[in-house]
This record gives structure tokens, sequence and C-alpha cells, in this order.
């Protein structure tokens, strides 16, 4: 506790900034599950909806999880962000956007029931 005392007053770091939220083990391994559940639906490999590639492709499979994991899990955007190495507005912006495409597209409302039912 002490080497936290020196540390807060050394770097001039307030303890609420040193609050740090993330998921619990059981809602990051569901997580992961999911990953590899829209992996194999969408013939996306794990690495590339972890990945920073825009293939509009990767985009679409990794908005799709984001969705699940905000809508489904109840996932917060921060946590989701943390998971897949993103800022919070970056899942926030793709979740917008795909949600809407979601109610529309009738191609990825029966991905996003199979990676939430099946």
């Amino acid at each position: 506790m002490k080497t936290l005392i020196l540390l807060v007053k050394h770097f001039f770091i307030t303890p609420k900034c040193l609050k740090f939220e993330f998921m619990n083990s059981c809602q990051i391994q569901i997580v992961e599950n999911l990953v590899i559940k829209a992996s194999e639906k969408l013939k996306v490999p794990v690495s590339e909806l972890k990945g920073r590639s825009l293939k509009e492709e990767f985009c679409v499979a990794r908005a799709l999880i984001w969705v699940v994991c905000h809508r489904d899990l109840s996932l917060t955007f921060r946590d989701i962000g943390k998971y897949f190495d993103r800022d919070h507005k970056t899942v926030f912006n793709a979740y917008t956007n795909m949600k809407d495409d979601i109610d529309v597209n009738k191609e990825r409302r029966l991905i996003y029931k199979e990676l939430t039912n099946g």
C-alpha cells in the first residue's frame, strides 16, 4: 500500500484515476467463445476479428460481435473496447451503424440471430 501511495504522489495520480473496471473472467470467456463462434459462422480468422484490418468483411464481423456484446451481454463500450484494444468511441460508432443495419439488412439480421441463439 505504501508503494502505491508513493507511486500516486510521484506521478500526481489521484486515486480516482487508479480505479480500473473491466470484465470479469466469466464475461471474458463468454466473449472469447462468441468470437470463436463468429469466426466459424462468418469464416473469418479470429486474429482478424481481434486485429486492426479495415477490410469490410472483418469490420462487419467485428461490429456484429460488438452489438451482441452490448445488446445481449450488457457490456459497456469501454469494456468491449478494452477487450478488442479499441477506443470506446470506435466501438460505439460501429455499434450505432450496425444496430441500424441489422434492422434493415436481412442477411446481417440472420447472422446476428445465429450468434445470439445458435
